[in-house]
C-alpha cells in the first residue's frame, strides 16, 4: 500500500519519463497497431522491421494501445500498471528473504527501501521484468519435470522481455540442482524449455533481418557509447549529442548506413568498429569502463533524485550484508556473488542507465536489508 501511494505521487509529479517522441518501445508499439508491423523502432525514420528490442513488452504496450489508443488514457493505465509492479516488486521481498534467509525481517526492510528506490519509468520494462525475476525466483523448482519444464517457459519468457535476465534465471536453476543433487537432464530440460518458449520469435529473426538472434541491438549501442566523444552515462552522453550523433534513433546518417547494410549486418559492422577503436584507445576505454562500473553501482544522479540516494545507501548497506551473509554461511550467498559478478559484465561498456540495474536491484535490497536486520538485533541485544 505504500509503495502505491508513492507511485501515484510520482505520477502526479512526473519527471524522467513519457510516451512521446524517441521511445523504440512506444514507437514499435505504435507500428504495430497502425500496420501490424514489428518494426520502426527509430525517431529519425522509418527503418522497417527490426529486433533492437526484445517483443514481449512493447507487445504488452500495443495491446493496451489497441484497445485505448494513442491517448492519455493509454498513457494513464500504462502507469497505473507500473505502479502496482512497482507495488508487487515490494511486496515479494520479505517472501524471497524467507527462502533465501530462512527469516522475513530482511525482506521487510528491503521492501521498505525498495518503496523509495525504484523510479517511475513505464515505458521501459525495466520494472515489470524485475517482478517477473521474483516470481522465477519464488517458484521456479528442478523438483519436478512439470516445474522444470514451467521454470523454463517462465525464463523463456524474461528472456523475451530482457534477454540479460537469462544470466539470473538459468544461474537460479545450476544452484537448485546443485543444492538438491538434481540430474543434469533437469537443467538439459529447462534450457530446452527455454529455447522452445523463444524459438518462434528467434524464428522471425532469421526470416526477416538474418539474425538468429532475441535482440541485435548491441552493436548500435556499444558504437555510439565508445568513441572520442562519449561519457559514461545515457544522460551525459545525450547532452552532449555524442550518442545521438551516432545511434540511429537520432541520426539521420547512421540510420541511413542501417538501411543500406541492414540491421543485422550494421549490428556486426559497428561491433568491429567499437573493437578497432578500443585498440587505438585503451587508456579512454579503461576510464569509461571503470566510470561505468560504478555508475552501474552507485547510478549518477537523475530526475526525481530520492530514487537515486536510496539506491546509494541500498548498495552500500549490501557490502556488509554480504560479509555477514558469508560468515553466517548462508548457502545461497555464493548464487548471489555469481549473479553480481556476471549479469552487470554487458553494462560495464555500454553507456550507464538507472533502468538497467533494476533487474538487480534486489540483490541490493536484501543484502542491506539483512544487514538493517543485524543492526536491529544488535541494538535489541
Amino acid at each position: 500500500m505504500l509503495a502505491i501511494v508513492w507511485g501515484l505521487f510520482q505520477l502526479l509529479f512526473p519527471a524522467g519519463f513519457g510516451f512521446g517522441a524517441g521511445w523504440e518501445t512506444i514507437a514499435i508499439a505504435r507500428e504495430l497497431v497502425r500496420d501490424g508491423v514489428y518494426g520502426n523502432p527509430f525517431h529519425a525514420g522509418a527503418s522497417g522491421p527490426t529486433a533492437v528490442i526484445a517483443p514481449f513488452y512493447p507487445l504488452y504496450l500495443a495491446g493496451l494501445m489497441k484497445l485505448l489508443g494513442y491517448t492519455p488514457a493509454f498513457a494513464m493505465t500504462a502507469s497505473i500498471a507500473a505502479i502496482l509492479a512497482q507495488a508487487f516488486h515490494a511486496a515479494l521481498l520479505p517472501r524471497l528473504s524467507l527462502m533465501f534467509f530462512g527469516e522475513i525481517r530482511a525482506g521487510i526492510f528491503a521492501g521498505l527501501l525498495s518503496v523509495f528506490a525504484l523510479r517511475l519509468m513505464p515505458q521501459w520494462d525495466a520494472t515489470f521484468t524485475a517482478c517477473g525475476i521474483l516470481l522465477f525466483l519464488l517458484h521456479a523448482s528442478p523438483a519436478t519435470w512439470r516445474t522444470t519444464v514451467t521454470g523454463g517457459m517462465g525464463a523463456g519468457l524474461l528472456l523475451l522481455t530482457n534477454p540479460a535476465s537469462i544470466l539470473i534465471t538459468g544461474s537460479w536453476m545450476a544452484y537448485l540442482c546443485l543444492q538438491r543433487r538434481s540430474s543434469l537432464f533437469r537443467i538439459a530440460g529447462f534450457g530446452a524449455a527455454v529455447f522452445l518458449t523463444a524459438l518462434p520469435w528467434m524464428v522471425r529473426n532469421y526470416s526477416t533481418l538474418g539474425t538468429f538472434s532475441v535482440k541485435d541491438n548491441f552493436g548500435m549501442t556499444v558504437y555510439a557509447s565508445n568513441n572520442d566523444c562519449a561519457s559514461s552515462s545515457l544522460a551525459a552522453s545525450s547532452a552532449s549529442k555524442c550518442y545521438d550523433g551516432k545511434h540511429p534513433n537520432s541520426s539521420a546518417i547512421e540510420l541511413g548506413i542501417l538501411k543500406q547494410l541492414g540491421e543485422a549486418r550494421h549490428n556486426g559492422v559497428r561491433v568491429r568498429d567499437t573493437v578497432l577503436w578500443v585498440r587505438s584507445h585503451p587508456e579512454a576505454f579503461v576510464r569509461l569502463t571503470t566510470l561505468r562500473v560504478l555508475d552501474f553501482w552507485f547510478p549518477p544522479l537523475g530526475e526525481p533524485r530520492y530514487p537515486t540516494f536510496v539506491i546509494w545507501a541500498a548498495t552500500a548497506l549490501s557490502v556488509p550484508g554480504l560479509f555477514l551473509l558469508f560468515y553466517r554461511s548462508i548457502p545461497v550467498s555464493w548464487y548471489v556473488v555469481a549473479v553480481a559478478m556476471s549479469y552487470p559484465l554487458l553494462y560495464y561498456i555500454v553507456v550507464s542507465d538507472v533502468r538497467y540495474r533494476y533487474p538487480l536491484l534486489w540483490i541490493s535490497l536484501l543484502c542491506a536489508g539483512y544487514c538493517l536486520s543485524w543492526i536491529s538485533k544488535w541494538r535489541r541485544c
